[in-house]
């Protein structure tokens, strides 16, 4: 049953443990442009970036060894 309203859906399959949403409310641009704004849903394979954190807040972090490839595949669906 969908829920009554605007909504969204979003399906990851891979070995993406977390997928992070990141909002660029016009206070960035990182390309030598006018800062612009933009949303990303980004796959995460582990706990925070500082691995020191990570071990302290989560006890784990996701490691992808050199030279290697993760595929993962989503899906966003809107109603």
């Amino acid at each position: 049953m969908r829920p009554e309203g605007a909504w969204w859906e979003v399906r990851w399959q891979g070995p993406v443990t977390h997928l992070g949403l990141w909002i660029n409310a016009g206070g960035w641009s990182g390309a030598g442009t006018p800062p612009y704004r933009n949303l990303a849903l980004e796959p995460g394979i582990g706990a925070p970036d500082d691995l020191t954190a990570a071990m302290q807040e989560w006890g784990s972090f996701g490691v992808l060894p050199p030279l290697r490839e993760a595929e993962w595949s989503l899906t966003v669906t809107v109603g």
